[in-house]
C-alpha cells in the first residue's frame, strides 16, 4: 500500500524536492519497502496482468462521471496499481473491491438488494454484489452487466414513443453473449464460466458471443448461457427470483448448493464438510441476517455452524 501511495506521489504527478527525498527515505528505511516499490514497478507500465480493457475503462469512466475530481482519479490509479500487483484473480480484489464497480453506473455492495428504475420505465433489481453499466441511444436501450445478477422488468420507453418513434429494442450484454428482451421480465446472473438467464414473462432471444444459433427462451424456462452455446438448465433446488423479495427458498435442494447461495450474501467464506454436502434441505432462509439464518439452519437440520473466523464460517456434522 505505501509503495502504491509512493508511486502516485512521484510517477504520476509533479513530486518536488522535498517528496522526492521523503521517498529515498522511505525507500532506503527497510528492504521490505525496496521489494515492494520493485514489485510496484514492475507493473505499473503496462497493466498487463490486469484484464483487457479494464485500465483504459476504469480511467474513463471516471473521467467521464467525475471531471476534474483528483480524488477520483487517485482512487482509480490506486485500485488499478493493486490490482495488477496482487493479481487480478485474488479474492480481496475480486470479491471486496472489484474493478468492474468503477466502471459501472450503478452498482451494489456483498449483502446489497437494490431496485432501479430508468427513463424508459424498466425497472431492475441488483442482487448482492452486482455492477452494471447502462447505454440509452436514439436506436437501442442496452444494459451491460459486469458481475453478479440482475432481475429486469422492461419498459414501454413511453417517453420516446410518445414522440412518434418506435420502441427502441433492449439489449441486456454480457461477456458469453447477447440477450434481446422483447417486453419481458426476467434475470441473468453471471457465473464464471457461464451466464443463467431465467425468463418470467415475455419473450427473451439469447445469441452466443462467437456464434451459434440464436435462442427463444420459452416463459418458465433456465437456460445456461455459454460463448459458444445455450443448454437449457435443470432446476437446483434453489429458487431463482425470491431473492428479490430478501428471501432464498430451498426446496429438496443440496445442503453444499444453500450454503454457497447463502455465501454470496456476506463477506468471507461458507464451507460444507463433505459427509454432510448432499443432505437435502427445504425452507425459507432470510437475506437480511445472515447469521441468523445459519443459527435457524442449525436448529431445523441435524448440522452444526463453527465460526473458525469472523470470515470463516463452516458447518459440520452435529456432535452427538
Amino acid at each position: 500500500m505505501q509503495a502504491v501511495d509512493w508511486a502516485l506521489k512521484v510517477q504520476f504527478n509533479q513530486p518536488n524536492d522535498d517528496t522526492r527525498i521523503a521517498f529515498e527515505r522511505w525507500l532506503q528505511a527497510d528492504p521490505a519497502n525496496a521489494a515492494a516499490w520493485k514489485r510496484v514497478s514492475s507493473v505499473q507500465a503496462n497493466f498487463k496482468n490486469l484484464p483487457t480493457g479494464v485500465a483504459k475503462g476504469v480511467l474513463d469512466a471516471v473521467e467521464k462521471s467525475r471531471t476534474g475530481s483528483r480524488a477520483s482519479r487517485r482512487t482509480a490509479l490506486k485500485l488499478l496499481l493493486l490490482t495488477a500487483v496482487v493479481g487480478p484473480t485474488a479474492w480481496v480484489i475480486n470479491r471486496e473491491t472489484p474493478w468492474q464497480r468503477l466502471i459501472a453506473s450503478e452498482s451494489t455492495s456483498v449483502g446489497e438488494i437494490r431496485t432501479i428504475h430508468l427513463d424508459d420505465g424498466t425497472a431492475v433489481t441488483l442482487n448482492t454484489d452486482t455492477a452494471i453499466s447502462v447505454a440509452f441511444e436514439e436506436h437501442r436501450r442496452e444494459i451491460h452487466i459486469h458481475r453478479g445478477e440482475i432481475l429486469v422488468s422492461t419498459g414501454m420507453d413511453a417517453a420516446f414513443t410518445s414522440q412518434g418513434q418506435p420502441k427502441r429494442p433492449f439489449w441486456v450484454a454480457t461477456k458469453f453473449g447477447m440477450l434481446q428482451a422483447l417486453g419481458t421480465r426476467f434475470i441473468v446472473r453471471l457465473d464464471d464460466d457461464r451466464a443463467r438467464v431465467s425468463l418470467q414473462e415475455g419473450a427473451i432471444e439469447l445469441t452466443p458471443a462467437t456464434g451459434g444459433d440464436v435462442i427463444r427462451v420459452a416463459p418458465g424456462q433456465t437456460w445456461w448461457l455459454y460463448k459458444d452455446r445455450g443448454v437449457l438448465a435443470e432446476a437446483s433446488g434453489i429458487g431463482i427470483s425470491e431473492w428479490a423479495d430478501g428471501l432464498i427458498v430451498a426446496n429438496d435442494a443440496r445442503l453444499d448448493d444453500l450454503a454457497a447461495e447463502i455465501a454470496r450474501y456476506r463477506r468471507g467464506v461458507i464451507s460444507c464438510d463433505q459427509d454432510i454436502a448432499g443432505l437435502r434441505v427445504s425452507g425459507l432462509y432470510h437475506l437480511g441476517d445472515t447469521d441468523k439464518t445459519l443459527r435457524f439452519l442449525a436448529t431445523t437440520q441435524p448440522v452444526e455452524v463453527r465460526y473458525m473466523t469472523r470470515y470463516w464460517v463452516r458447518i459440520a456434522s452435529r456432535q452427538r
